[in-house]
């Protein structure tokens, strides 16, 4: 959500030598689903075969981009995302999130929310540093995006083979939306990651294994 790509580096450079990966970054501005869909497609290959990575905020995108059938596409992962927001409740609150003060709560208390009982000082510090420089306003046009979007109808057009890469400790979106997105494509398969939602941060090395062992399952079947 944070749009930077920062957080997705420690996951890049695990998967790199196997595979070529390209981090797609967000404009520090305020931009709708639509629009990051779009910027998305521009950064697609033209060349080669490739899967894409959607996490949390960034699902949304990657279903609507694998509903598009773009050439080239093998497989979609999902990692601790959703196609829309599991809490009927709280998506209704959506237009009232733009309106938070800057800091409407700590830092300290989303770090736990957000890593449960990975919130130790390393991985907090480190999550602070790369987020703080994204605008506030930003942050929450994003947060009310991802309580508002609704990519369910994009599930039925996927035709490629997906993975969902589930937290064991998820407190943002829990485990309903895996069960969901599973089954409505008709190729998608379940695996649980000992983690929290940040889940390719904490458990690196574990969703790169995930990760690397369903692309070459999508290379075996050529």
């Amino acid at each position: 959500m944070d749009g930077t790509g920062r957080l997705i580096e420690p996951l890049a450079a695990r998967m790199q030598g196997e595979f070529d990966t390209t981090i797609v970054e967000y404009p520090r501005a305020e931009s709708s689903y639509e629009k990051l869909v779009q910027l998305a497609v521009e950064r697609l290959p033209r060349d080669r075969d490739f899967v894409i990575v959607g996490e949390s905020f960034a699902g949304p995108i990657a279903l609507r981009l694998a509903a598009q059938r773009p050439a080239g596409l093998r497989g979609v992962v999902l990692s601790a995302s959703f196609a829309r927001y599991p809490v009927a409740m709280l998506r209704a609150l959506a237009p009232l999130v733009r309106v938070l003060p800057a800091r409407a709560a700590p830092m300290t208390m989303l770090t736990k929310f957000v890593l449960a009982r990975w919130d130790e000082p390393t991985c907090r510090r480190w999550l602070l540093d790369n987020i703080e420089g994204v605008p506030a306003d930003v942050l929450r046009a994003r947060v009310a995006a991802a309580l508002a979007v609704d990519a369910t109808p994009a599930l039925g057009a996927i035709d490629v083979p997906l993975l969902y890469l589930r937290a064991s400790q998820d407190r943002v979106i829990g485990r309903h939306p895996a069960d969901e997105i599973v089954a409505s494509v008709r190729d998608a398969t379940i695996v649980e990651v000992d983690g929290p939602h940040f889940l390719l941060q904490v458990a690196t090395d574990a969703c790169a294994a995930a990760i690397d062992a369903f692309a070459r399952q999508l290379v075996g079947a050529t």
